[in-house]
């Protein structure tokens, strides 16, 4: 009796670790750990399962290879990850990476976020990843983008936000970003557009006053106090601690600066105190939970969104 009491309890563990599904997986990766030889984080229900697109998830999760089209017809590739058969929408998180970088940079933390209860999204950044390399693209890799082409992605941010209004499962008026050194630049001005309301929260990781073409100034009261801007950076003194302040001063305010030594050897959001802080953030200003009171306006998609 005792031994088919035992076996019935692991059992029971197993299937509700089934049910619950993403709600906690994915691991801090160590902190030196490039993002190649990060575990793939595995669930009680057999591990990483494969998409009918190609991309692997734990299971509980579903995610897809998408392909999002510019204004200019130029195409970026990216993961979209959430909850398999969510039961209402929920809010969206957008993850740019660091200039000569690429998005699969963010899986291990966008993994553990759309457990979490978020509709993740990670791309490739205009010349780097995937890109040059598909149909109707032109070749051109992130060392032979012009100045004009890198400060011209902010655009692109628009066009990835609109993609999101656009799927009927996110909460298109509750987004966050999340980026890392060029892309941390590019996320604060973005938010600061006038399209960028739908944008409600902000991480930052080693961001820039200046970053290959793409200027913050004094635009950046347009975020407000009421949507919270975080910044991590290196230890006070060094260069990137320097650039972080100068873009602390430019916002209007700043809810968290945190200072992370191991973000000198490790600045894509691969130091595990940043990403232990960084669902903590997001908990704590956007909440996964759909219909709250106080949304803010959808963004209107572009007119090349709805072709």
């Amino acid at each position: 009796m005792m031994r088919m009491r035992s076996i019935s309890v692991a059992a029971l563990a197993v299937f509700l670790s089934c049910i619950l599904g993403g709600a906690a997986i994915g691991a801090p990766a160590p902190g030196n750990t490039p993002p190649s030889q990060v575990a793939q984080p595995r669930s009680a229900c057999g591990g990483p399962q494969r998409t009918a697109s190609g991309l692997y998830v734990p299971r509980g999760l579903d995610g897809e290879v998408v392909t999002i089209a510019m204004t200019d017809g130029y195409k970026l590739a990216g993961d979209f990850i959430r909850r398999m058969k969510p039961a209402t929408t929920t809010p969206g998180l957008i993850f740019l990476h660091e200039a000569g970088s690429g998005r699969r940079v963010w899986n291990p933390i966008a993994v553990q976020m759309a457990g979490r209860g978020y509709s993740v999204l990670t791309v490739d950044l205009r010349g780097h990843g995937e890109n040059p390399t598909m149909i109707g693209n032109p070749p051109t890799s992130s060392t032979e983008l012009t100045p004009e082409q890198w400060a011209g992605m902010v655009e692109d941010v628009h066009d990835i936000v609109s993609f999101m209004a656009m799927r009927g499962d996110v909460d298109a008026g509750n987004v966050a970003i999340v980026g890392s050194g060029f892309g941390a630049t590019l996320a604060l001005k973005a938010a600061a557009e006038p399209w960028g309301e739908a944008i409600r929260c902000v991480i930052t990781i080693n961001p820039k006053v200046e970053a290959r073409g793409v200027k913050l100034d004094s635009g950046l009261a347009a975020i407000g106090r009421k949507r919270p801007v975080y910044i991590a950076t290196t230890s006070s003194g060094t260069t990137a601690w320097m650039e972080a302040k100068a873009v602390a001063a430019l916002l209007p305010a700043v809810k968290v600066f945190q200072e992370s030594p191991l973000l000198a050897a490790a600045p894509n959001a691969m130091c595990a105190s940043v990403f232990r802080s960084i669902p903590a953030w997001l908990i704590e200003s956007l909440p996964p939970i759909s219909n709250r009171p106080g949304r803010a306006k959808i963004v209107t998609p572009r007119a090349a969104d709805r072709r």
